[in-house]
């Protein structure tokens, strides 16, 4: 399957595979997607969702795929909530695990970096940042009430 980029007056732009990654930079002109063919299974294809995706989207399970995935980030944004309220409130990161902890920073910093070298769209880069951020602030709590409770043992033993 293949999509071809035209600017807004038509002009054709280039044309490249849908597996590839979307890595147009446009400068002046606003450019549409247009997939080829137009119609698939007697579907046509969704020129918002294939624009925004840089992937053509024809058939209402291939729109129900993309509703999908981002109810996937989604829930992935907040997954990292309750454990950093949890932790604030008993001021204390027991039961974390250091080492889950880092695996998961270097996962998602992989993440960020594989969609910066591959010119990601710009929600996959935002999404990757967020995750990155959310890292840095369990890591954050996890050495603060680490040296927190070390600091308290200390003075208890003195």
């Amino acid at each position: 399957m293949r999509f071809r980029l035209e600017s807004e007056d038509g002009s054709p732009g280039r044309e490249r595979a849908a597996q590839q990654p979307a890595s147009t930079h446009l400068v002046s002109a606003r450019m549409d997607c247009v997939c080829l063919p137009s119609v698939k299974d007697g579907f046509a294809f969704n020129p918002w969702l294939s624009s925004f995706m840089h992937m053509c989207v024809y058939t209402p399970l291939d729109t129900l795929a993309v509703v999908l995935g981002f109810l996937n980030i989604a829930f992935w944004l907040v997954s990292q909530m309750p454990q950093l309220i949890e932790n604030y409130r008993r001021g204390s990161v027991v039961g974390l695990s250091f080492s889950f902890l880092l695996g998961w920073c270097f996962a998602d910093t992989a993440a960020l970096v594989g969609c910066l070298l591959t010119a990601q769209e710009a929600y996959m880069i935002g999404t990757s940042g967020y995750f990155c951020l959310s890292d840095v602030l369990l890591m954050g709590q996890f050495a603060y009430y680490t040296m927190r409770e070390a600091r308290a043992r200390r003075a208890v033993d003195g």
